[in-house]
Order: structure tokens, then sequence, then C-alpha cells
């Protein structure tokens, strides 16, 4: 899975796949996020939600609404993509 937990200097935190920057404090899952957007393109990234290498809460799509706007894509991009990945909470 693209989106891991991981450590750095005894803290916890997230990272986007094995060669990702480990981002602790409160917000590193929103930092790994955005990164993961930014590699990966909002194309790629949703097809990664689908396929279940991204699994994220209700809470997590308030991270990835910033990473994908971050990324450059309007709100109704932003809007369509949230409708077509809501069935993929966990």
């Amino acid at each position: 899975m693209p989106l891991k937990k991981c450590s750095e200097d005894k803290n916890s935190g997230w990272k986007w796949g094995d060669q990702g920057k480990c981002y602790t404090g409160p917000e590193a899952k929103k930092k790994a996020i955005r990164q993961g957007v930014a590699i990966e393109g909002p194309e790629k990234f949703s097809k990664k939600v689908k396929a279940g290498e991204v699994e994220f809460t209700e809470k997590d799509w308030e991270y990835i609404d910033d990473a994908l706007g971050y990324a450059g894509l309007g709100l109704g991009d932003r809007i369509a993509l949230a409708v077509d990945l809501e069935r993929y909470l966990k």
C-alpha cells in the first residue's frame, strides 16, 4: 500500500511508498497524502484508491481534498472525485 505508517526518531508518522519521506507530527498523514497526489497525479491516485492500494476514512477525505486542490484540481473536479470515491471509504 502506498500510504504507510512509519517512524523517525521514535516518533510515529506516515509516508508515501517505501522511499517517501516519513512525516511526523499532527499533520503527518496530510503531508504524506499530499506527497502521494503530487507523485501520482490525481487520476492515478484515484485509481490506486479504487484498487484498494490507498485506504482512507471520512476524516482523511479532508486531507485528500486539500492535496487535490494543492495539485491544481478545481472545486468541481474535486467534488466529482469525492462522489466517485465515496464508496471506497473505510
